[in-house]
């Protein structure tokens, strides 16, 4: 069985990015990537932008059919029920930052697809992009997943999102519970989302919150 291997790859432009997976042992948090503007600047928490509801935005690109957009709208359906930062179809009102949901085509020769560097060692991969003050972000499902069970489908594009909202990859488990943001193979483990995640959402949004 083909190992899952899935990242959170920071494309830098005009300026420096460093992911830091530490764990915040103090206060028991998931470990969170940060990003530094600059080698003189202090590293800070990646978050995104919210509107005044707490709501972060989202639209699609790429191949999508029903079975594609089901396995995003479950994925979605699994951060809101947390309860914390609220993802919902794009305003196009500037109010907060729009997450894009890219799905590679089959071929992975569409406009817009990984490379094939990418596309075929891993299943999903995320891409902040940090040009001064702008920030984007894409959530990308590889042409691999077309031949994935729904269930792991939906798992993979949950961990993706999560990386989006500013989740690094978290390789522990909890009373047996594997977190979602754990970096094996999600083909071999089912994973969740619970009070650990919830409770890292608050801290890091609570200025927005």
């Amino acid at each position: 069985m083909k190992k899952l291997l899935i990242a959170l790859f920071i494309i830098v432009s005009g300026g420096l990015v460093l992911s830091n997976q530490n764990v915040q042992a103090k206060t028991k948090l998931a470990p969170w990537s940060q990003e530094q503007t600059s080698e003189n600047a202090e590293s800070k928490p990646t978050e995104l932008k919210l509107n005044a509801e707490h709501e972060v935005y989202y639209k699609y690109s790429g191949f999508h059919y029903a079975a594609q957009k089901k396995m995003w709208k479950k994925a979605i359906a699994n951060w809101n029920r947390l309860g914390v930062v609220k993802i919902v179809p794009d305003r196009h009102d500037n109010k907060a930052m729009t997450i894009n949901l890219h799905v590679d085509s089959p071929q992975d020769n569409d406009k817009g697809d990984l490379s094939e560097t990418y596309s075929q060692d891993v299943d999903g991969l995320t891409v902040n992009q940090f040009n001064n003050q702008n920030h984007s972000v894409t959530c990308y499902l590889t042409g691999g997943t077309f031949f994935n069970s729904p269930r792991i489908n939906a798992q993979i594009a949950t961990h993706e999102l999560g990386h989006a909202l500013g989740f690094a990859h978290d390789s522990r488990k909890l009373h047996n519970r594997y977190f979602i943001m754990h970096a094996d193979s999600i083909h071999s483990h089912e994973y969740g989302l619970g009070s650990y995640e919830k409770r890292t959402l608050q801290h890091y949004y609570s200025d927005q919150l």
